[in-house]
């Protein structure tokens, strides 16, 4: 056996070990940072559909009730305005995805065809090629 004098000075060299750890770490956390920014943009979407779904209930309910009232332009505006913004907001999550197709589904009415397709709104249009494309990103 050889012996090597090691001065006290001398400085040691980081192990392997830490590397490794380092790196996986590192992996990890930016994994769940992505994650939650994803959870947040979809937080976003979530909320617009949830939004837009409500407006569309108090618009039909008080279709029903009154057909000549003048919160029913109010009403729409604020649906076709939701609608647009959770078109224009990409989902990246299933949540996300759900939200859109709940919120194009409510804006449908009842007994839709494939056939009506052509006499959709703009706004509902936006949203579902907006469905179609964040399906496909996924």
């Amino acid at each position: 056996m050889s012996k090597t004098t090691i001065s006290a000075s001398a400085t040691g060299l980081p192990s392997r070990r830490l590397f490794l750890a380092a790196g996986s770490a590192a992996a990890v956390l930016g994994a769940l940072s992505t994650a939650a920014r994803a959870e947040q943009a979809d937080a976003k979407l979530i909320e617009a559909a949830r939004a837009g779904i409500a407006a569309e209930e108090e618009y039909a309910a008080l279709c029903w009730k009154d057909e000549d009232s003048p919160l029913l332009s109010v009403l729409n505006d604020r649906q076709s305005d939701q609608t647009l913004l959770a078109a224009s907001l990409p989902a990246t999550t299933r949540e996300g995805l759900r939200a859109k197709a709940e919120l194009l589904r409510s804006s449908l009415p009842k007994g839709f065809k494939r056939d009506d397709l052509a006499d959709l709104a703009e706004d509902h249009e936006k949203l579902a090629w907006s469905l179609v494309a964040d399906v496909l990103a996924l």
